[in-house]
């Protein structure tokens, strides 16, 4: 099935798709005032989050402390004619994120939110990675390089560019729609080193173990040398597809699936030789991709349903929801309800668009706090600050100064 039939079938399912959902609304979800506190803005984030689930493993796990129990707005940046669907990526003294209306990459400076440059792009069709200083940008059925602002190559795909994960000095593109739909292409000039046929990729492969892993569109996990391209393993799921990004974790590559009714979902835990350890259904497909815990797998399904599972086992820790309904502004937007896991928090936006900080090692979901703004990304983390879009907005978490 071509990528725009897919997409129209899953927008149909969703809005075909109910409303009750089984769930623990949490503890402690009373609103604190978020956008009633200030905080500093930051004055550099160090490596920061540069690639879309953080790292080559897409464990989405930051190190570092995060905007803590009680944060501020360091700063809100907005952009006329803007929207941000694709997560920012927050490095050094610049934040950099995509808007899919009026197709263009804003770099904005981090310490007050001012735009510093933006280039025109044909689509925005995923979210950067930052590789040793080169910005990798989708921009459609290409892929643009830009150090700074300035462009240094471009290279065209047969299919739109959906995510980019970069590792020693080698680009692991994942594109949909197009055949071949894997490449491997060279970080300093974008010639390919190899390129490889699969289903459509939605999301960026995950990079570990000398392997390349993706889930494709048409329900296979499938493993690939990074030096040679060559097939290594596959692993056929229950379900019709996988959307979200794989993640490693240790020797454990975990994986969501999904239907195209939405009515049901998987996550699978495998070796990294193909091996299934084992497999959890959902009671509703997963789109988002998943983040990892110190010992547990926060997946986030097609409702906004966040699943707290052991990541041993795959039993179910706790569940999360807002009470409504997620389906109805899944297509297009289901990337935002992926979460970050940070300093014992996970953070992730729900079916209601509100922002949430929940604990990740408690017995039941303790909702530390929440924010009420219209956001439409999933958010990062780096240093002590949360990114995050809201529409043609940019907003920036931060620690108070007394905190």
């Amino acid at each position: 099935m071509r990528r725009r039939a897919l997409l129209q079938s899953l927008g149909t399912a969703a809005a075909l798709a109910t409303t009750g959902l089984a769930g623990c609304m949490g503890s402690s979800d009373a609103q604190t005032s978020v956008f009633d506190r200030e905080a500093p803005a930051p004055t550099g984030v160090g490596t920061g989050w540069q690639s879309p689930r953080l790292d080559a493993r897409n464990s989405a796990r930051a190190g570092v402390p995060g905007p803590g129990n009680a944060p501020g707005v360091a700063w809100q940046g907005t952009v006329e004619n803007a929207r941000f669907r694709h997560e920012p990526m927050a490095f050094g003294d610049t934040v950099l994120v995509p808007s899919v209306r009026e197709s263009r990459l804003l770099a904005f400076d981090a310490r007050d939110g001012s735009v510093r440059w933006e280039r025109d792009l044909e689509s925005a069709s995923g979210p950067v990675t930052v590789h040793d200083g080169t910005v990798l940008c989708p921009d459609g059925h290409r892929l643009q390089a830009f150090r700074e602002e300035s462009q240094q190559w471009v290279e065209p795909f047969a299919g739109e560019v959906t995510g980019v994960t970069a590792v020693d000095g080698t680009a692991y593109v994942a594109t949909a729609d197009g055949s071949p739909a894997l490449y491997a292409l060279a970080v300093d000039d974008g010639s390919v080193d190899w390129q490889r046929e699969t289903g459509l990729l939605e999301a960026p492969p995950a990079v570990a173990d000398g392997q390349v892993i993706v889930g494709d569109m048409s329900g296979l996990v499938r493993a690939f040398d990074v030096e040679t391209g060559e097939d290594r393993w596959q692993h056929a799921v229950r379900d019709d597809w996988l959307q979200a990004s794989v993640v490693v974790a240790g020797d454990t590559v975990y994986a969501a699936s999904g239907t195209r009714e939405l009515e049901r979902g998987h996550v699978y835990a495998l070796g990294l030789d193909g091996d299934e350890y084992w497999e959890r259904e959902l009671g509703s497909s997963v789109m988002a991709s998943p983040a990892v815990g110190s010992d547990r797998l926060f997946v986030v399904d097609a409702a906004g349903t966040l699943h707290a599972l052991d990541a041993a086992g795959g039993s179910t820790q706790w569940e999360f929801t807002t009470g409504d309904d997620g389906t109805a502004s899944l297509v297009g937007g289901q990337r935002r309800y992926s979460p970050a896991v940070c300093n014992g928090l996970v953070y992730y936006v729900g079916a209601d668009q509100q922002l949430r900080a929940i604990e990740t090692d408690a017995e039941r979901p303790d909702v530390r706090w929440s924010a009420t703004h219209d956001f439409t990304t999933a958010p990062v983390v780096a240093g002590q600050h949360l990114f995050v879009g809201a529409r043609d907005e940019l907003v920036v978490l931060g620690r108070p100064a007394s905190s």
